[in-house]
């Protein structure tokens, strides 16, 4: 993929400094026991903290707000396109495979090939049943112009959570890198 479709506009970037100093801040205080005092220079003037507590409620506060204007400048942004293309992608093909997998598995012993190839989109676009997929599967007997059909029935719990690691491991670029 070309690295000048993952570049963030600027007003993206901008969006997601934000997010990162206030996630920067929310660790430092919950994790590293920073602690603010009852004084704090501003401007030159002191200003005195009677509920130091309200600055981590104002943080948090803030963090949800610099995440929703974040996500909603990146929705639109080219770079977000460019990766959910990406995902899709990685994720059908990972999907084609481990159907496939599964129907050469259940297949009879000593099968080796099928006739045609099939793609999850298409099987899950033909979804009747509940749990399963049914697929029919054209495969060459020992002749090798005679050809056995089988229907097989591909439950779709195989299929769940497939994509997580792609779609954490996409979303780890450098230039997205906000939350992992």
């Amino acid at each position: 993929m070309n690295n000048k479709n993952l570049e963030m506009s600027e007003a993206t970037t901008r969006q997601r400094r934000n997010l990162m100093l206030t996630t920067t801040a929310l660790i430092l205080i919950s994790h590293a026991g920073l602690v603010f005092g009852e004084k704090l220079q501003l401007l030159g003037a002191s200003v005195k903290i009677t509920n130091p507590d309200m600055l981590l409620n104002f943080l948090l506060i803030a963090h949800v707000y610099f995440f929703w204007r974040f996500y909603q400048y990146f929705y639109v942004d080219s770079a977000y396109s460019a990766l959910r293309s990406q995902y899709r992608n990685i994720l059908s093909n990972k999907l084609d495979q481990v159907l496939m997998a599964y129907i050469f598995k259940s297949l009879p012993k000593g099968v080796s090939s099928i006739s045609g190839a099939f793609k999850y989109d298409e099987v899950s676009r033909t979804d009747d049943s509940a749990g399963c997929y049914e697929v029919k599967v054209d495969y060459p007997t020992v002749r090798e112009d005679e050809y056995l059909s089988e229907m097989i029935n591909v439950p779709k719990k195989i299929f769940r959570f497939k994509g997580l690691p792609d779609m954490v491991n996409i979303f780890r670029t450098p230039r997205l890198s906000c939350f992992f």
